[in-house]
């Protein structure tokens, strides 16, 4: 064939070609026509007729695709698309096309459909993947979208759009270890997302990565150093790993940036609550957290606990006395005191007292009534100093003055004294109350004291005594008591304890019918025996004494004592205490009953 004959050859062909699409879209142009006529009918069989002869290639479908779209007959446009794309080969125009009016027309499955084919076709196309995730993440297939986008991000690992998307993902299938390890890798890439560093802390607490949680949240301090959500999370996952003195500062920044964080407030008052003498501000701030949320049982919980130590207490007791000496003697007391800042406490004390002795030389009575104010002063958490002052009045004339000085030490984290010791140091000034001739002759004492007491980490504890009088008679009293107790038993709801006592007394001058009481020099008292508890209900427990005493000069004694302590709630104590106590050169019986509440 020649060449003019060839070119001959291709112009014919072109024209057959030009007038067959020319014919083609003529027919289209007629479904469209009937369709605009509303011959909706007659419209699909033309098409289908057009179909069924192959005259309708790739840009006409997408013509009348697009016209249908205009028409509102997207549902029809994918009908015509679905039986296009059956009876040919591939096309990638028409799957896009197709996708996109399923996504119209909110058939998701067929547009999922599409973008699978697409997929499948072209594996390297990161926008079919993205595409897809988005289409299976709208019709609520988690897991389809996951593969998806980690296709996509298999082309580009460093897409931080998709990587949150994946992230969420996982988060939203509670995957959590992959939507953490996701977020790592994001941070990687954006080091200056803060809102994500603050997200990425909390998803590694609840992953137990409270390490990992606190650098997420310094990163977030680190470039915004006001934010109060920042700081109250890293408060409180320093609070979990029992770094309270980071957590502290963390609580104390929270509130300085947003004061009605409650909870903050809540952590800080807890925190407070356990510090030398932060009770006060504690208590304070549990206050407010509970006008906040009144219905707060765990801040109810707290504040009952600093109320049982600290709250103010009122109290009264009464004591009768009978002793061998024939003196009968009466003591009723009342005691108020309040703290009014974390280390100044005020005192109160009220009393009456009535003295009766029956001597050779005749009956005496002694009526008296007195007071006494002052404070008490925490120095420190271990330090702390009492002053009292009053005075006591008997008959209605005599008037005494009453002083007390007390300064008490407690020694601890000392590794040779192990538990709490306490070492108090006192000195009073009074009235000699051991008898009424004392007060008709109108003796005073002076008395000065040391006491030891240590209760280490054990079921065993001990206590000591050391005082010294002088009289104003010129009389001089030395005297000595060592206690000691130990639990050598538990059989719930019973305790069994061990006790026993050494007590010394002497005296510079013996006044067998005077005051104070006789007693011999170098006087020696030995006690020991069993005791027992017994917690019959939660409110109220018993307890009962029994030991054998020995003093010098006598032989064996039966002492006893019968306790019983009432806690109807834990702010309130009712005491009663019954005391036999001595031997042949001197005893008495003791009764006491006591009250006291915190409000």
């Amino acid at each position: 064939m020649s060449r003019k004959h060839f070119f001959t050859y291709i112009f014919m062909l072109i024209l057959l070609g030009g007038a067959a699409r020319l014919e083609a879209a003529q027919h289209v142009s007629v479904v469209l026509e009937k369709l605009r006529a509303g011959k909706q009918s007659e419209a699909v069989a033309a098409f289908e007729k057009l179909e069924k002869a192959r005259q309708i290639d790739v840009d006409q479908m997408l013509a009348l695709s697009d016209s249908l779209e205009a028409l509102g007959k997207v549902p029809l446009a994918l009908d015509f698309l679905q039986v296009w794309r059956a009876d040919h080969s591939f096309s990638r125009k028409i799957e896009e096309r197709l996708a996109d009016l399923a996504i119209e027309a909110n058939q998701l499955e067929l547009a999922i459909s599409a973008y699978k084919n697409l997929t499948r076709k072209f594996p390297k196309n990161r926008a079919y993947w993205l595409q897809l995730g988005k289409i299976d993440l709208w019709a609520e297939k988690q897991t389809d979208a996951i593969q998806a986008y980690k296709k996509a991000l298999e082309l580009n690992p460093k897409d931080i759009s998709t990587l949150r998307k994946l992230a969420q993902l996982y988060s939203w299938t509670n995957q959590d270890k992959k939507a953490y390890a996701v977020q790592s890798l994001i941070l990687k890439y954006d080091p200056g997302d803060v809102a994500l560093w603050k997200k990425h802390g909390i998803q590694a607490r609840w992953l137990g990565k409270n390490d990992e949680a606190i650098e997420a949240f310094k990163n977030v301090l680190l470039r915004n150093p006001k934010d109060a959500e920042a700081f109250f999370l890293l408060g409180e996952t320093y609070l979990w790993i029992n770094q309270q003195d980071k957590a502290r500062l963390c609580f104390r920044e929270t509130l300085k940036l947003n004061p009605n964080n409650t909870k903050a407030r809540f952590y800080w008052a807890q925190i407070r609550q356990w510090e030398p003498f932060g009770w006060w501000e504690a208590r304070r701030d549990y206050k407010i957290v509970l006008k906040a949320e009144p219905g707060n049982r765990e801040v109810r919980k707290y504040l009952a606990q600093i109320r049982q130590v600290y709250g103010p207490l009122a109290s009264t007791n009464s004591q009768y006395i009978h002793d061998s000496n024939d003196l009968k003697r009466i003591d009723i007391q009342g005691h108020g005191e309040a703290y009014v800042s974390a280390r100044w406490q005020l005192r109160g004390n009220g009393f009456f007292n009535r003295l009766e002795e029956n001597k050779p030389a005749g009956r005496f009575t002694a009526l008296g009534e007195g007071t006494q104010l002052g404070a008490l002063w925490n120095a420190s958490q271990g330090t702390r100093f009492l002053g009292l002052g009053g005075f006591i009045a008997y008959n209605g004339g005599e008037t005494f003055p009453l002083l007390e000085f007390q300064w008490q030490q407690r020694v601890f984290d000392r590794p040779r004294w192990p538990g709490q010791f306490y070492s108090t140091v006192f000195y009073f000034r009074d009235q000699v109350l051991d008898g009424v001739l004392a007060v008709k002759n109108k003796y005073t004492a002076n008395r000065g004291k040391w006491s030891l007491y240590w209760q280490p980490d054990s079921a065993f504890h001990a206590g000591s005594d050391f005082q010294q009088s002088w009289y104003s008679d010129g009389n001089r009293k030395t005297q000595l008591y060592v206690t000691a107790e130990f639990r050598f038993w538990h059989v719930d709801p019973l305790d069994f304890f061990l006790t026993s006592l050494f007590a010394y007394e002497n005296m510079s001058k013996i006044y067998p019918n005077a005051v104070p009481y006789w007693t011999p020099r170098d006087f020696k008292t030995y006690s020991a025996g069993p005791a027992v508890k017994w917690q019959t209900v939660p409110t109220l427990w018993l307890r009962s004494d029994f030991t054998l005493a020995h003093q010098t000069g006598n032989g064996l004694a039966v002492n006893y004592k019968f306790w019983l302590d009432w806690r109807p709630n834990p702010y309130t104590i009712g005491t009663l205490v019954f005391q036999s106590y001595g031997s042949k050169y001197y005893s008495y019986k003791a009764a006491y009953l006591g009250f006291s509440y915190r409000f």
